[in-house]
Order: structure tokens, then sequence, then C-alpha cells
């Protein structure tokens, strides 16, 4: 990894490859708000773009369309929204998220339905179908 990160995400793409995402040096810094991209093939890691914000102790999902679903985070500091990142762009646009995930949820995507359960939410389980 070119940004040294713990308490980030992983998510395997459909490619094969793998997005690092977000997370932090430690406990006293700044959340990242960048994403690599790890090639299994070549055993590389390159800059893949970049958050709406610093996560740390986040959930991600790919969605089947390739893009990737990103919810919660440990301080909050990303706002009451989630995140749909694009690898092909390296963008990432900000959605509506009423759920009010935090840290400790998981996500996982069934077609077109995020479930996203746990965390320090009011309830345990959420279905999501606004992907």
């Amino acid at each position: 990894m070119h940004v040294p990160r713990m308490s980030h995400a992983l998510t395997l793409l459909p490619d094969g490859s793998v997005l690092a995402i977000g997370g932090a040096l430690d406990e006293q810094v700044p959340r990242h708000d960048t994403v690599e991209r790890f090639d299994p093939r070549t055993e590389t890691w390159s800059p893949a773009g970049q958050l709406r914000g610093g996560r740390s102790e986040h959930a991600a999902a790919a969605v089947p369309d390739g893009r990737v679903l990103i919810v919660g985070d440990d301080r909050q500091s990303s706002g009451s929204f989630g995140e749909i990142f694009d690898p092909a762009t390296g963008t990432s646009i900000g959605i509506e998220d009423s759920m009010g995930t935090s840290v400790g949820c998981a996500v996982a995507v069934v077609g077109s339905t995020a479930i996203v359960a746990g965390g320090h939410l009011p309830r345990s389980l959420f279905l999501w179908t606004a992907l």
C-alpha cells in the first residue's frame, strides 16, 4: 500500500482486484479519504481515487454494476450519508443514509438491495433498495 492504514475496508471487485478504502494510520490522525487498488496479477498497489470524506471502521460491498457501496464511520465524520464509489472513474457520490449507520455495521449486496446489519444502530437490520 502507498498509504499505511488500519480500520479500512477491503472489497473484491468483479475483475479480481481489491480496493482498500479509507481507514487511518492510528487513532490520533485524521481518517483517510483515499482508495487504493491491489492487482493480484502484478502484486502491486495503485491509487484508485478519493472518497467524499475520511472514513474508518466502515463497511463496503461491491454492487453488481462494479461500483462499491460504503456505509458507516467510527466518528460519524462522514455525516449521515453513505457513498457509492466508482472504481472506473475514481470518484464517489453521496447517497442519503437515513438509517444512520455507524461503526461496526456490516453490508452485503444482493441484486439491487443492500442488507446492512449490526453496529451502533437503533435497529439491527435494514434492507436498502436505493442502489
